[in-house]
């Protein structure tokens, strides 16, 4: 009688310590490309230059598979929403401006095409289309904030870290010029603000980052319009 007591008392209590660790079996298993698997939705999903969609869990990233559709869009995250102006390039592909970064508006490419119809009936020597701007750059994304220390590599390139990855700060290249190259003269500051240089003329429509500050975009990098601060703040 004893030793059948004994015997029902260690199988419920295996019982028991199978159920408590399966758990976490279970969530050692739901991993993706070497991060946990995201429980809840994303909402506004980071996505990396190989087109796949991050989340923010338990404080730490995880990975959104479900939601690559969302980064796999000619490399840029689709808009989630309504874009009224898109900016179109060569291509008749229509991209807008969100958080920060460049989106594709796949459904507003329509726009695209009668903007190219009507410059060729128009004129042969001019273009209304506009390339949108570059989210990655060498591989790597663009920091969306000033840099004010940027680390440099081998080749002059300037990089910084944000969202807990490194991003690429090409504004800041002039940084990481040998002294030997360097201009004795330095470049005044007042044509540099926030690390980024100063837009050279009025941004009609700037782009804003979460800190209510304008940028612009001129001779093919962005440039910060402190002048237009105040649009960013309505």
């Amino acid at each position: 009688m004893k030793f059948a007591l004994i015997t029902t008392t260690l199988f419920f209590a295996t019982l028991a310590a199978d159920a408590k660790d399966a758990p976490f079996s279970r969530r050692e298993q739901g991993t993706v490309d070497g991060f946990p698997k995201c429980t809840a939705w994303v909402n506004s999903p980071s996505c990396d230059p190989n087109g796949k969609a991050y989340g923010y869990e338990n404080g730490q990233s995880c990975r959104a598979p479900d939601q690559d559709s969302s980064c796999a869009l000619d490399g840029y995250p689709v808009c989630q929403k309504w874009v009224s102006k898109p900016s179109c390039d060569a291509n008749n592909k229509a991209y807008g401006w969100e958080q920060g970064k460049s989106c594709r508006a796949p459904k507003q490419d329509k726009a695209c095409y009668k903007s190219s119809s009507t410059t060729t009936t128009t004129t042969t020597t001019t273009t209304t289309t506009q390339s949108p701007v570059p989210t990655s750059v060498d591989g790597y994304p663009v920091c969306t904030h000033p840099i004010s220390k940027p680390a440099c590599d081998a080749n002059g390139k300037a990089y910084g870290y944000e969202h807990k990855n490194s991003c690429r700060a090409p504004s800041m290249d002039y940084y990481c010029i040998p002294s030997s190259t360097t201009s004795t003269t330095p470049t005044p500051a007042a044509t540099w603000v926030d690390g980024f240089p100063a837009c050279a003329a009025r941004v009609r429509k700037p782009a804003c980052d979460g800190n209510g500050k304008a940028y612009g975009y001129e001779g093919g990098k962005s440039c910060r319009s402190p002048r237009d601060d105040w649009k960013c703040r309505k």
